[in-house]
C-alpha cells in the first residue's frame, strides 16, 4: 500500500455521496465495487475496507454460513451447546402412543 499525505476536499451530493479521490483509492488499493465500512471515531469519519465477520462477535476467521448469516467456529460451538439440550431424546407421552 502506497502512503500519501495529500489532503482533499469533496462536497457531499444531494444523496449523501462523496467521491473518494483517485489518488486515495490508488494509495489504499480500493477497487470498484469493493465494500467499505464507515463509522465516527473521535469526531472524524473513518472509511475502511469492510471484511465480513461473525454476526455475533465480528471475528473474520473460520466463518461458516448458518441460515444465510456468517458465524465463526467459536460462536457456532456455543450455539450448538445451547441448542443441544432442546433436541436430546424427546420422549413421547404414554397417552399419545395409545397406552
Amino acid at each position: 500500500m502506497e502512503k500519501t499525505n495529500a489532503r482533499f476536499m469533496r462536497r457531499v451530493d444531494a444523496l449523501g455521496r462523496v467521491v473518494i479521490p483517485k489518488a486515495l483509492r490508488d494509495a489504499l488499493d480500493v477497487q470498484p465495487g469493493q465494500a467499505a465500512e464507515m463509522y465516527v471515531r473521535e469526531g472524524c469519519l473513518v472509511v475502511q475496507s469492510w471484511t465480513p465477520g461473525c454476526v455475533f462477535c465480528g471475528e473474520t476467521r473460520d466463518l461458516s454460513d448458518h441460515l444465510g448469516k456468517l458465524v465463526c467456529a467459536r460462536c457456532g460451538e456455543q450455539l450448538r451447546r445451547r441448542a443441544a439440550p432442546a433436541t436430546l431424546h424427546r420422549r413421547s407421552r404414554p397417552e399419545a402412543r395409545g397406552a
